[in-house]
């Protein structure tokens, strides 16, 4: 068999084996009453692989970081930022992280998942 068959064949095999090795990210629930979509579906920032997803939601602000609270059971850390109120969980691969601030009629906010065992940093370019 010639060489440009066998690297044929190869380059077919990692194609179509591309989508079984491709990465799994885990379940983030959605917050309660509401209407989600992505915002980036994959994407790196700092280095790190990341997901974001934005939503509206009918429920205020407080009803979204309690589903939270309730879900994470203790494990999970608070704080605000400007209008944003966060509540994050970070286990041995992930960082999960909700913000939300009220909007007319109830609360809007994104929901951001983070790899933080990949770690990628960016090359620089030292003619900038």
């Amino acid at each position: 068999m010639s060489t440009s068959v066998r690297l044929f064949q190869l380059s077919l095999f990692m194609l179509l084996a591309t989508p079984v090795l491709a990465f799994e990210w885990p379940a983030f629930p959605d917050p309660p009453a509401a209407e989600v979509k992505w915002m980036l579906r994959d994407t790196r920032i700092n280095g790190l692989p990341m997901k974001v997803k934005v939503f509206h939601s009918d429920a205020n602000p407080q009803r979204v970081l309690d589903y939270y609270r309730q879900r994470w059971d203790g494990e999970s850390a608070e704080n605000t930022q400007g209008a944003w109120q966060q509540i994050s969980k970070i286990d041995r691969r992930y960082l999960y992280l909700v913000q939300v601030q009220a909007d007319g009629r109830g609360s809007w906010g994104r929901l951001s998942v983070t790899d933080h065992t990949d770690a990628r940093v960016p090359v620089r370019d030292s003619s900038i």
